[in-house]
């Protein structure tokens, strides 16, 4: 009793002396703090919030990734009922209204997480406020997503009368309309009071992307990372409308997928029985992936890579399927422990190969590009083997650099036969670069026909150029910016999300786009998000509308925006920068290089 009469005390005796009320005001492109005494008369160009106050301050807002053309965005904003959102169909057809639908509920769910978490508003409640119609016109009926899908989408939002808000959505197909519906939402905030949501009272985006390929690769191989994690990861995805979650399921450490035609591979090579990817596991979050506008690219790594998961051969009588595996010294024979390559003169090395490629084509239907892994072959591992040796001395093979490649391109060509078997229409595959696909000697081996190479190197190296001249497709994986495990081992360095952004690759019709690679040596599901986020943000605006000219500071006030909405989609991002210089935009120019 005493405690609450003192802290009556004590705020009466604050509001008495005038008690300080902070509003947000757009100072050309920042939001800044100001602060008021109680009663004093407040400026219409104040605004209850910094995210309030970013809807109108600024060219781009924060919108996030910035949208190919901004033709209109007005400079205020109106009230509407989050219980007054209706979605309009007609202009859809009606194959895709299940998936329509599904979408739209993400996007009403999404949003009431955001404001209730970053403003901790109530949501409206009231009858009379004014509502928000969203109309859809999709013209195409096909839900596939690959490199062909066309994802532009045009998002017209207007006051029709003082009692409903308009939105038009006009896409070619309905992954389109999904990232309409993104930006759509990015154009709503919350006040801090009962008042509901706001909205811009006028806009109109036509958008697209300027990359086909626009992905992120987790590593769940060397650390298991649990299903709610990936999905997390996704979600966020989503929102910065990258459209390809690599998935590299499989390493020398543990083979975590579930084959149903061969269950010891999981049997020797998971962690545990709870830590698998069971079929069923796998197709939800392919199906999960597909409402937030991504493509699942599953990887089996071969024939490197391939160690524990692979050691039943001989006892079942097929034989040593994988060689070398966590042989010692490792650093003979491969280039992290443990070691194992598969074995290219075992023939049912393929059978079983067949069986796992099966279960990848029924897991995934309708998706058949997939990533055969490809790099990073060590020939000391091959040379220790008995077997192989024989094999080579039978065939005329020299055990030299030529031999060994001559070795691992018929291997590589028997896994292409075997997937052909199981799809139609001969579709083109995804190797790592590698000693194979040397510009020197990559014709003699892998045809640009049937391959498409993702390469790895520093942003310096001249590979790409050569290998585009050659006539091959690329998806490109800076390794000095966009791999982000770099700076946690070894001699790597971090690359912060301005060296993320700032890295531009080749504006080429060979180029499909490119990626970042979470590799899991050194990062679980404790540290996955604040290792990927913000970073892959910064190469999803990369990958999308690759601004030519930047302003690092405007930037970094988009992409706070954006780490507050994944922030309250339950994702744990790493800081950008001290929170004072967030709130105070444009005052920290120079805190990070």
């Amino acid at each position: 009793m005493h405690r609450m009469i003192y802290l009556l005390f004590v705020t009466t005796f604050a509001v008495s002396q005038g008690a300080i009320v902070r509003k947000w005001h757009c100072d050309n492109k920042f939001c800044v703090p100001v602060l008021l005494e109680d009663g004093v008369t407040q400026n219409t160009s104040l605004h209850e919030s910094q995210e309030l106050c970013r809807l109108v301050c600024g060219k781009n807002r924060g919108l996030w990734p910035v949208p190919y053309e901004i033709v209109e965005l007005s400079d205020n904003y109106i009230t509407f009922s989050m219980e007054k959102v209706s979605f309009d169909f007609q202009g859809v057809s009606s194959t895709l209204h299940p998936l329509l639908t599904k979408m739209t509920e993400i996007f009403k769910r999404q949003m009431r997480l955001s404001y209730k978490n970053l403003r901790n508003a109530r949501e409206s409640n009231s009858v009379d406020g004014r509502g928000l119609s969203i109309f859809f016109n999709v013209s195409n009926s096909s839900d596939i997503l690959n490199w062909n899908t066309n994802e532009s989408y045009i998002l017209d939002v207007k006051s029709a009368d003082t009692k409903n808000i308009l939105a038009e959505i006009t896409s070619e197909t309905i992954f389109g309309a999904r990232h309409a519906l993104e930006t759509l939402s990015q154009l709503i905030a919350s006040q801090s009071n009962d008042d509901g949501l706001v909205i811009l009272s006028k806009a109109l985006i036509r958008d697209k992307p300027l990359y086909k390929h626009r992905g992120l690769l987790l590593d769940t191989s060397r650390n298991f990372l649990p299903l709610r994690h990936i999905r997390q990861t996704i979600m966020a995805m989503g929102a910065a409308k990258l459209n390809v979650f690599h998935w590299h399921l499989t390493d020398a450490q543990s083979f975590p997928f579930e084959v149903s035609r061969r269950p010891e591979m999981t049997q020797y090579g998971s962690y545990s029985p709870e830590k698998v990817y069971r079929f069923v596991d796998v197709r939800k979050i392919i199906e999960f992936a597909k409402l937030h506008g991504v493509q699942v690219l599953l990887e089996i790594d071969a024939p490197a890579h391939a160690g524990l998961g692979w050691q039943w051969g001989v006892e079942k009588g097929l034989g040593e399927l994988a060689v070398c595996v966590a042989k010692e010294p490792w650093r003979n024979f491969c280039i992290q422990p443990p070691c194992g390559q598969l074995n290219p003169v075992n023939p049912n090395v393929s059978l079983v190969m067949r069986d796992i490629y099966q279960d990848l084509v029924d897991v995934n239907p309708g998706q058949v590009n997939f990533h055969m892994g490809g790099d990073e072959v060590h020939f000391g591992c091959w040379n220790s083997s008995k077997t192989i040796i024989e094999s080579m001395n039978t065939r005329e093979i020299k055990r030299n650099t030529e031999g060994f490649l001559q070795l691992w391109s018929d291997f590589q060509q028997r896994m292409l036969e075997t997937y052909d078997s199981l799809v139609a229409g001969a579709p083109k595959v995804i190797l790592w670069s590698s000693d194979l696909t040397n510009p020197n000697n990559i014709q003699k081996y892998l045809s640009p026909e049937r391959y498409v190479i993702q390469t790895w190197v520093e942003s310096e190296m001249s590979l790409n150029k050569e290998l585009l001249e050659k006539g091959y497709q690329l998806i490109i994986s800076t390794k000095n910016a966009w791999y982000f495990d770099h700076g946690f081992w070894g001699t790597t360095s971090f690359y912060n999300w301005k060296k993320v952004y700032a890295n531009k690759i080749l504006a080429d019709e060979g180029v499909l786009g490119g990626e970042g690679c979470m590799w899991g040596e050194f990062v679980n599901q404790n540290s996955l998000h604040a290792r990927v986020w913000p970073r892959a943000a910064a190469l999803a605006e990369r990958l999308w509308s690759d601004p030519i000219k930047f302003d690092k500071d405007e930037v970094e006030t988009r992409l706070n925006a954006f780490t507050k909405r994944i922030t309250a989609l339950g994702l744990t991002p790493d800081a950008i920068r001290p929170e004072w210089c967030l709130m105070n935009e444009g005052k920290c120019p120079n805190y990070h290089p």
